[in-house]
């Protein structure tokens, strides 16, 4: 059986259909290797009013997109986050798009 394999980096990332592993890399460093199902399985995008940020709760977050509405953020420990945060934030599969952009420019 042929392994399809594709590996992102920071500069080039385009999403190929019908691989089978995908790798992140940053800055020469592996941020995940794994298959695309459990890559979407293991990340979210939580959605939430600032007032829930505080210096343990960012400790959480991949990257934090914060705008006058609220905050964006990856994680990739969401049973952690809807325990901390309750009913009181929008949890969201991520996205590879998402992924890539908040671990990589940590936004």
């Amino acid at each position: 059986m042929k392994i399809k394999e594709y590996f992102f980096n920071s500069y080039y990332y385009r999403l190929r259909k019908g691989c089978r592993l995908y790798n992140l890399l940053n800055k020469g460093k592996i941020i995940f290797s794994d298959t695309k199902d459990d890559i979407l399985q293991n990340y979210s995008i939580v959605k939430g009013d600032k007032s829930l940020l505080d210096s343990d709760t960012r400790k959480e977050f991949i990257g934090i997109r914060e705008n006058s509405f609220g905050f964006e953020a990856l994680t990739n420990n969401t049973e952690k986050i809807k325990r901390l945060f309750k009913n009181n934030s929008l949890i969201e599969k991520a996205t590879l798009e998402d992924i890539m952009v908040y671990t990589v420019k940590g936004v």
